[in-house]
């Protein structure tokens, strides 16, 4: 059974980890270890390996950060054939010590032996095996059948299905994520919302990130609820938008991750904000909810939000609905949200609600104005292109260049004169062009006649 925490309660305290001193005294007894001082390359490594079971602490301590850091261990087997045989048969303070150094060596004839010790009664030393497997593992991964793999994970699976002790069950769940087994996700989104080691559960969110299966978004939807702290939220959202990327994805966590684009909470926005970008799944009921907000709500900010919110759907869908908002709406205010969420989407057809913006005083043209100067080329030369050159209105083309006569910008030279031959036979086109290259003569000598 998996040990569940109430939400913010921590883990237990490491001193609750060790075994009563009557374990360790039965596990300390004398076992047979069989290697000598003449085994070794040199009797300074001797001297270390058997001071990794002193009841010194200094000593043993010393040992394993001596051992640990040799980069000669590789180099005489005997010194891993002795760790083996530690592992299995020595003391338990040796035991311990034994597994921590088997991770350093990085020897993949160590895995079987470690996965034995994740079935010891002692959790100190489980903890370490886990730490070795992890490093030992992950850094062998093409090397290591899948068999041996599987085999593995079953043992963590029991490892973190029988173990009493949270910091073994989340560890154990921790490396069965990273090998991708599906069994680790109850106990990495217990860790997620309920650890009180921020790094801890920021790293069973990435683990989390990459277990790409159903199960994971399952955990990860009802986290999003506001019921749970803002970090726990973030992290949930975050798994959504990184499963649907693998294509692992579901109306419901759409739509649950969509509705956090409204949230109060800048970064969680951002995350829904990208994901209805880069998402194929976009909700009609939820852009039909996103709508009635901005017209039927009297807060300013609800309304901006639920702009931003539609901003954040595929362009080709945002896009026009916006424009829409923005020509029918009355109000100025919500005229403005839907222009400056219109802005986001990139698309051509911010360049006439820009031009058409440039009309209407105060806020809106300002904002228009300077968003029109920094418009990159290649928007300002499709939007231009479709809808004024290709505009059939002859009225509505007129309009849009009296807005383009207001801009000192010498990007739109080439298109008056195309609207020029365009429309020469309309007495009301020459006039306006004839002043508007005047006026960018005069504030860019030599562009207009070029």
């Amino acid at each position: 059974m998996i040990p569940i925490l109430p939400s913010g309660a921590p883990g237990p305290a490491k001193n609750q980890l060790l075994q009563t001193p009557e374990v360790a005294a039965q596990d300390d007894q004398e076992s047979g270890l069989t290697f000598e001082e003449g085994d070794f390359e040199s009797p300074e490594v001797f001297e270390l390996i058997t001071n990794l079971g002193s009841p010194d602490s200094g000593l043993r301590t010393d040992a394993i950060n001596e051992l640990r850091n040799n980069n000669d261990l590789n180099s005489d087997p005997n010194i891993f054939d002795a760790l083996i045989e530690l592992l299995s048969k020595g003391d338990i303070v040796s035991r311990r010590a034994s597994a921590q150094i088997l991770g350093s060596l990085n020897n993949t004839r160590a895995i079987s032996p470690l996965a034995k010790a994740l079935q010891d009664k002692d959790n100190e030393l489980v903890l370490n095996s886990i730490d070795a497997l992890e490093t030992i593992v992950l850094g062998n991964k093409n090397k290591i059948s899948q068999t041996s793999i599987d085999l593995l994970a079953k043992i963590l699976v029991e490892c973190l299905e029988e173990n009493e002790y949270y910091d073994v069950s989340v560890n154990a769940a921790m490396l069965l994520g990273q090998l991708e087994k599906a069994e680790a996700v109850e106990m990495l989104a217990t860790c997620l919302r309920a650890d009180n080691d921020i790094s801890r559960r920021e790293r069973a969110r990435d683990i989390l990130c990459g277990i790409k299966d159903k199960k994971t978004l399952e955990e990860a939807i009802p986290l999003l609820s506001d019921e749970y702290d803002m970090r726990t939220r973030e992290y949930a959202a975050s798994i959504i938008a990184k499963l649907a990327e693998s294509n692992i994805t579901s109306d419901e966590a759409t739509s649950a991750l969509a509705k956090c684009s409204r949230d109060p909470n800048a970064r969680l926005r951002s995350i829904a904000e990208e994901f209805l970008r880069n998402t194929k799944i976009q909700s009609g009921e939820l852009l039909n909810d996103l709508i009635l907000t901005i017209l039927n709500n009297e807060d300013p900010e609800a309304v901006k939000k639920a702009a931003i919110a539609i901003s954040g759907f595929n362009e080709s869908v945002a896009a026009p609905v916006l424009y829409n908002i923005f020509s029918q709406a009355p109000d100025l205010a919500v005229k403005l949200s839907a222009l400056e969420a219109l802005v986001r989407t990139k698309n051509p057809i911010i360049v006439p609600a820009l031009l058409v913006a440039i009309r209407i005083p105060n806020k809106i043209q300002t904002f228009a104005r300077n968003s029109l100067q920094s418009l990159s080329d290649e928007i300002l030369d499709k939007g231009l292109n479709k809808y004024l050159l290709e505009e059939p209105d002859i009225d509505n083309r007129f309009y849009l260049l009296v807005s383009l006569f207001s801009i000192d910008d010498p990007r739109v030279i080439p298109y008056v004169l195309k609207c020029m031959a365009h429309d020469k036979e309309d007495p009301r086109v020459k006039p306006i062009i004839e002043e508007m290259l005047q006026g960018i003569e005069r504030n860019n000598p030599g562009q207009a006649e070029s």
